[in-house]
C-alpha cells in the first residue's frame, strides 16, 4: 500500500483530492494532511508517506519554500496547483508531477501510473529523492535552468539535457524519446502525446517536422528530396516529412 499526505491551506480541496484517491487508486492510502507547512513538517516527520501532495501558494511559506527548507525526505511530490502556465512548464520539466485545479481525471490518471512506478522503482533499487535533486528543480522553477527533462520507465529515470535528445516519435497517447547516454544511443517512451512535449521543448532546438516527429536540429545531416521529403540524422538514421511542414522547415533552418 501506498502511503499519502496532502498538504493543502483549503480544507475543501484536502477532502476532494482524498475523495479522488479513493475512487481512482485503492493502492493509495491517505495517511494524513494539513493546511500549514508548520503543521505539515511534524506529521510528515512522523508518518513518512510515499508521497506528499503538495500546493504550492499557501499563506506563510509556500509549497516550494517548504521543501527547500526541508534538510532531507524521501517521499515523492506532486505539486497540485492553480499557477500560471509558465509554471506549469517549469515543472513538466523537473518535477516528479504536477495536478492543475481542478484536477483532470486523466491527468490524475497519468499521475497515478508514475506514482506507481517510482514506487516500484524505490522499492527494487532504494531510490531516495535527496535535498540536491530538489535544489536542481527549484533552480529550474525560477528560470536558471530549463535545460533539462525528465525521463523515467519501470527500469529507470533519467535527466536528459536537452541537447542529447535526438528526436521524439509519438505513437497517439506515448512518446518514445531517442538521446545520447554516457555515449550510446537510448530510448525511453513516456505516457504523454507528442503535443505535450511539442509546448516544452525550445522552438529554436527542436522542429516539428511531421505530424509523428519532433527533432533537435543539431543532428540533422541533410534534407532529402526524394522519394518525397525526408530529413537524414548524423545515426543514418531517416525520418519523414509532412509536404506541408518542408517550407517552413527549410526557412527555420536557414535562420
Amino acid at each position: 500500500m501506498i502511503q499519502a499526505f496532502i498538504l493543502d491551506d483549503e480544507f475543501g480541496a484536502i477532502k476532494n483530492l482524498q475523495l479522488i484517491l479513493q475512487d481512482m487508486a485503492p493502492n493509495i492510502e491517505v495517511i494524513g494532511y494539513a493546511t500549514s507547512t508548520k503543521d505539515a513538517e511534524l506529521k510528515i516527520r512522523m508518518l513518512k508517506p510515499d508521497v506528499l501532495f503538495l500546493d504550492i501558494e499557501m499563506p506563510n511559506e509556500s509549497g516550494i519554500e517548504f521543501l527547500k527548507r526541508l534538510h532531507y525526505y524521501d517521499f515523492e511530490v506532486v505539486f497540485v496547483t492553480a499557477y500560471n502556465e509558465f509554471a506549469i512548464q517549469a515543472f513538466k520539466l523537473n518535477a516528479i508531477d504536477y495536478l492543475l485545479k481542478p484536477i483532470d481525471q486523466q491527468e490524475m490518471k497519468h499521475c497515478l501510473e508514475r506514482i506507481n512506478d517510482l514506487y516500484v522503482l524505490k522499492s527494487n533499487y532504494r531510490m531516495t529523492l535527496t535535498k540536491e535533486k530538489l535544489e536542481h528543480f527549484c533552480d529550474s522553477f525560477e528560470g536558471n535552468d530549463h535545460s533539462k527533462i525528465v525521463l523515467k520507465n519501470k527500469d529507470a529515470i533519467e535527466f536528459v539535457s536537452f541537447e542529447h535528445i535526438i528526436y521524439l516519435r509519438g505513437d497517439g497517447s506515448y512518446t518514445d524519446f531517442t538521446f545520447e547516454l554516457k555515449g550510446k544511443i537510448t530510448k525511453i517512451l513516456m505516457s504523454y502525446p507528442l503535443s505535450h512535449y511539442e509546448s516544452i521543448l525550445p522552438k529554436k532546438t527542436f522542429l516539428r517536422v511531421h505530424k509523428s516527429f519532433i527533432i533537435n536540429t543539431k543532428f540533422i545531416k541533410q534534407i532529402q528530396k526524394s522519394p518525397g521529403y525526408t530529413i537524414l540524422l548524423h545515426s543514418g538514421e531517416t525520418i519523414p516529412i509532412s509536404k506541408r511542414r518542408v517550407a517552413d522547415i527549410i526557412t527555420q533552418l536557414q535562420k
